[in-house]
């Protein structure tokens, strides 16, 4: 059965027409006669029939329900890059959504990044040098990451590959590697005296 909120407004509907309808009549309450002339202990026992009866709703929804963190199982890794040298760079390509998520899109070939084997496209940067980064601007987590001198320890959240589930390998997306251009030096033209 899919999530609630992927239902159509039909299948809401036949899941509310089927849910029991004493609960409907437990949770409202009416101003009766009877009602004021409950004790406390009686009015209690009503609050936890009520109680258990929306429990068994709840449980109900739980079980008929998906729950997305079954389906999309994901890991943290922490990822120590070392031997950064000044000017460098960690070579890591990173998009940010609106919201403030930054996953990896690609790394440089043969950058610090790209040598740990461990940063692949569609990680997401949850953490820089233990400071949460989840909610910045991605101007702010480049300022933090070229802040840091010599080495740098990420916390990365990794999505398996499709398969079995507890295989953390890259994510599905392709890990795009940027190579510098090759600089071409053409032949030196002869000059005049």
């Amino acid at each position: 059965m899919e999530a609630v909120s992927r239902w159509s407004p039909q299948q809401v509907a036949d899941w509310m027409r089927d849910r029991p309808t004493y609960l409907a009549g437990a949770v409202t309450h009416h101003d009766t006669n009877e009602d004021r002339d409950c004790t406390v202990y009686e009015i209690e026992e009503k609050i936890l029939e009520v109680s258990r009866a929306l429990t068994a709703v709840c449980e109900q929804t739980v079980q008929t329900t998906s729950d997305p963190s079954q389906s999309d199982p994901s890991c943290l890794e922490e990822v120590h890059l070392t031997n950064i040298k000044p000017g460098e760079g960690l070579g890591i390509y990173i998009k940010s959504t609106y919201d403030g998520l930054h996953v990896v899109t690609g790394t440089t070939e043969n950058s610090p990044a790209d040598q740990s084997h461990r940063i692949h496209a569609g990680d997401e940067v949850v953490q820089v040098n233990k400071q949460t980064v989840v909610g910045w601007q991605l101007k702010h987590l480049v300022e933090k990451l070229r802040a840091e001198s010599g080495g740098v320890v990420l916390l990365v959240k990794k999505r398996p590959s499709s398969g079995t589930s507890g295989d953390f390998t890259p994510a599905p997306l392709k890990n795009l590697r940027w190579r510098p251009p090759l600089i071409q030096v053409s032949p030196a033209l002869p000059t005049r005296l």
